[in-house]
């Protein structure tokens, strides 16, 4: 039984992305009898009981507040006493704590996957508020490194790091799967009866954190074009990391009169419980103004849910326009809701973009595909 150590900041399922990623590969690669060890520094509060891996906290492993007093002696003790085959890291954060040591490990295999999504010419990671003091970091990691392989999950991705690193890489295309044993589309949700939904009410759901780039503000906007009994659900919306703007969203609510249609949560949801909250809406949109891949999307599409999407980087990888999915312009408010009302009011439009979109995740982007590529560099 190979030993794997998954090295990750962020190991926190909630709404979706790379996180949700990190947690589905632990939890595959242990089914397939791997030994899997996952370090990090998040809490885990909404994890799942009785994990098939096991779970180690550091302190001092946190993305925006990195202590290498106490991360560095951690990290490399717990490596050294695990002893693994495989250390893969996830993003650049952590890589950079593991780079200090790394020339310790250069027997082992490394595997880096990077799910920071990169805005040139504003971000690449989001850590130092400072992109070329990024840019910077991020070319020294990946060119001075010793992974044998860079994982990414998107065209963009890869295009970024090709960007950034001026020696040759191995860089691999590893789309993120879906696990279709819980993204059942046959299961009963209980959520439009717990939102006290009327039977002719139409519940759009945006399945993004409360951060500016998401396009939040956007998605509560569209309502105002939209007929009263549609109504607008943020699951991720309880305790957002970005508070400033989560009151103007709210302030944003009030002022147009939608506090009646815009559903907040009152809990965080966990990544298990998106399920349920896709089978009980009828649209799903994504309208940011740029993402790495739109994980959440995927999701949707398994749930058999049409999805409305932003004709911007990451996004438009993963849907086809008028084919299983509608694209619009970011920031553009009215097409947002032309899109959801074409959706909800041309029966023969949804059929065949639920069809189309359900068959391409069935086929392209099945979790256990995507696992088993990832076992194949795990390989000597």
């Amino acid at each position: 039984m190979k030993k794997v150590c998954i090295i990750s900041s962020k190991f926190f399922p909630i709404v979706g992305g790379g996180e949700t990623h990190t947690f589905q590969i632990a939890k595959a690669l242990s089914e397939k009898e791997f030994e899997v060890t996952v370090i990090t520094n998040d809490n885990g509060k909404l994890l799942p009981k009785n994990l098939p891996f096991k779970i180690i906290r550091i302190d001092g492993f946190d993305d925006e507040h990195i202590d290498i007093n106490t991360s560095i002696p951690s990290l490399y003790k717990i490596l050294k006493n695990i002893n693994p085959e495989i250390i893969h890291v996830h993003n650049y954060e952590p890589y950079l704590i593991f780079s200090l040591f790394s020339e310790s490990f250069k027997d082992k295999k490394i595997i880096l996957t990077i799910h920071n999504t990169p805005f040139f010419p504003k971000r690449v990671f989001g850590t130092f508020k400072d992109f070329d003091a990024e840019f910077a970091t991020a070319k020294h990691l990946i060119d001075s490194g010793i992974q044998k392989h860079i994982v990414v999950a998107s065209n963009y991705y890869r295009d970024s790091i090709k960007s950034i690193a001026t020696t040759l890489q191995s860089i691999q295309l590893i789309s993120y799967g879906v696990d279709f044993k819980l993204f059942d589309f046959k299961l009963k949700s209980s959520f439009r009866k717990r939102f006290k939904l009327l039977k002719n009410d139409i519940l759009i759901t945006c399945p993004s954190r409360i951060i500016v780039r998401k396009g939040i503000k956007e998605a509560v906007e569209c309502l105002s074009y939209l007929p009263n009994n549609f109504k607008l659900f943020l699951p991720a919306s309880f305790e957002p990391k970005d508070l400033s703007y989560f009151q103007e969203i709210k302030r944003l609510i009030n002022m147009l009169n939608l506090n009646d249609r815009v559903i907040l949560a009152n809990k965080q949801y966990a990544h298990g419980e998106m399920p349920n909250i896709y089978q009980a809406s009828d649209v799903v949109i994504m309208p940011s103004y740029y993402e790495g891949f739109g994980f959440a999307i995927l999701e949707a599409m398994a749930m058999k849910k049409p999805v409305v999407g932003t004709d911007v980087v990451g996004i438009n990888e993963t849907i086809r326009n008028e084919v299983d999915g509608l694209l619009i312009p970011a920031k553009d408010i009215k097409a947002l809701s032309n899109a959801i009302l074409r959706i909800v009011s041309d029966k023969l439009l949804k059929d065949n973009l639920i069809r189309n979109a359900f068959n391409k995740v069935q086929t392209s982007f099945e979790l256990d595909k995507q696992v088993n590529q990832l076992i194949k560099l795990y390989e000597p």
